[in-house]
């Protein structure tokens, strides 16, 4: 009965002294301080700063100067006659200031008041002397670009190209995350898989330790031939060797774990094992793969290399039509209008501007066209839909890879979720034959060959029951990345009116409730200024 027993035995744990681990905490070692997801949050946050900054071409600019000049000259006869003085000096003074800036329809526009102090020797008073006569205008002048360079989407495009330029950044931050996670379900569940692997190989070292053990007590009693002996030693050397396998393959899947869990603080003392069974009742019920359809309709609006080359393609479109306005010729429409004001002081100057009494205003046209067609330009638009048709492919060739993919995973969940359940009635048949042999050979009605026919069988079934297993897993999280909700099911992030939503952890400006991996992530290592 002690070997019908060993059937279904399996060890506890795999070392005395080990470090169990959840999934969860897992993904959080990894997560934490990762230099890759901190490389890409870091450029995020420079894409965003660049978007950002590109708003300052529409801010209003304060501006002043002031200018000196002097000159001094001798007059010519005719202005000797309309001046009345052999020579000319003046030394004037202009102070200026006001506000400038660009219109979102492209158009320039200045506001400002300029007075100049105006003092030479034809201006004197009656004893003489030298008269100030301070000269001032106030008003604004705008100039409108009609062709080149006007209108809202050339005047907004680096506006646009940055905006587009910080999504695609955001997205592959949410891909560098995806990444990482994705990293540590797959070594976490390889490492489970070769535990199981392990445990597997134990059991069938105890079964062959008690076949060695019963045939040498039935070769002293004469009941067993020499070669059923050896038979049953040959396969304990073998399972020693299937057991010696399975622990270096253990050894190096915690090995791999460990490594990309470098930057957490996980104790270096002890063996690092999977806490989580690979293999749950009712593991291949426990996701429903979606439609096609649907699983495109997700992936078309939360796939990250999606995103990212649509981002790209969206940059190059807008770089077309900015191209495309460049092309043509530059017809400026200047305007200004305003007050004049003359006075002996400041004073008397701005009191004749608020005066209106002269008013004073100009309208024009000014045209530039280049004489070659605009060689430059032309180049340069003819790249530009060369580029997006790049970017179009591109798109397309992702979207392609995508349908792809996604076809063929939920085609492979459905046959792992179908092998899974198969595997249980193999395994219990194989259970069942093991016992059964096992009990004839307790009555001598069975030999050691046919006992390891029937382990061996078991174990392999087994063997291949996690292996299914893991791969189930495996394919579940890579439909998941495929798709681009891995951080959504994982409650890493939300999508709030087709915006993502990152959680606190990730992003200090996303939302702060308790999520199943966020607790202690990122948001301790990047404070957003």
């Amino acid at each position: 009965m002690l070997l019908a027993a060993a059937v279904l035995w399996r060890p506890a744990c795999v070392d005395a002294e080990s470090l169990e681990l959840t999934l969860d905490q897992v993904v959080q070692s990894i997560l934490y301080r990762n230099p890759d997801v901190e490389a890409a949050l870091l450029e995020w946050r420079i894409a965003e700063r660049g978007w950002r900054s590109t708003y300052a071409a529409f801010e209003p600019q304060l501006f002043g100067d002031y200018t000196q000049n002097s000159n001094e000259r001798e007059n010519t006869t005719l202005q000797q006659l309309s001046q009345r003085a052999p020579f000319y000096s003046e030394h004037n003074r202009e102070y200026g200031g006001g506000v400038e800036g660009l219109f979102m329809s492209g158009a320039k526009y200045r506001l400002g008041y300029t007075v100049q102090d105006l003092k030479n020797n034809l201006t004197t008073n009656d004893l003489g002397g030298a008269v100030h006569e301070w000269e001032g205008f106030a008003g604004l002048s705008v100039a409108q670009p009609l062709l080149k360079g006007g209108g809202l989407a050339v005047a907004m495009a680096e506006v646009w190209v940055a905006k587009e330029a910080e999504a695609a950044a955001f997205h592959r931050y949410r891909k560098e995350l995806m990444v990482a996670i994705s990293r540590a379900e797959s070594s976490y569940w390889n490492l489970a898989f070769a535990q199981e692997k392990y445990r597997v190989a134990q059991g069938s070292m105890e079964i062959a330790h008690k076949l060695v053990k019963d045939a040498e007590e039935r070769r002293e009693a004469g009941k067993m031939s020499e070669l059923e002996l050896l038979r049953a030693k040959a396969g304990l050397a073998e399972r020693a060797s299937k057991l010696a396998d399975s622990r270096q393959t253990l050894r190096e899947a915690a090995t791999q774990l460990r490594v990309l869990m470098a930057n957490s603080r996980i104790p270096e003392e002890g063996e690092v094992r999977a806490g989580d069974s690979l293999v749950s009742p009712g593991l291949e019920l426990s996701f429903q793969a979606p439609e096609r359809p649907e699983a495109l309709r997700w992936a078309m609006g939360s796939q990250a290399d999606y995103l990212i080359t649509r981002a790209e393609l969206h940059q190059e479109k807008i770089r077309v039509t900015y191209m495309r306005n460049q092309r043509l010729p530059q017809l400026d429409m200047t305007a200004n209008y305003g007050w004049n004001g003359l006075g002996e002081s400041v004073d008397d100057s701005l009191d004749k501007i608020e005066s209106k009494e002269y008013p004073a205003w100009g309208v024009g046209l000014q045209l530039r066209v280049p004489l070659g067609g605009g060689v430059r330009e032309r180049h340069e638009f003819a790249a530009a839909k060369l580029r997006r048709k790049m970017a179009a492919y591109k798109l397309r060739a992702v979207e392609h890879e995508i349908r792809n993919r996604i076809g063929t995973l939920i085609e492979r969940i459905h046959s792992l979720a179908e092998r899974i359940a198969n595997s249980r009635i193999v395994i219990r048949f194989y259970e069942q034959l093991l016992s059964d042999e096992l009990k004839l050979l307790e009555g001598g009605q069975s030999n050691s060959r046919r006992v390891y026919e029937a382990e061996e069988e078991l174990a392999e079934a087994r063997v291949k029951e996690f292996e299914t297993a893991s791969a189930y897993r495996e394919a579940v999280m890579q439909l998941a990345f495929v798709r681009g909700t891995l951080l959504l099911d994982r409650g890493f992030e939300r999508n709030v009116d087709g915006e993502f939503v990152l959680a606190k952890d990730l992003d200090p400006k996303g939302w702060t409730e308790t999520k199943p991996y966020a607790d202690h992530l990122l948001y301790v290592i990047f404070e957003m200024d």
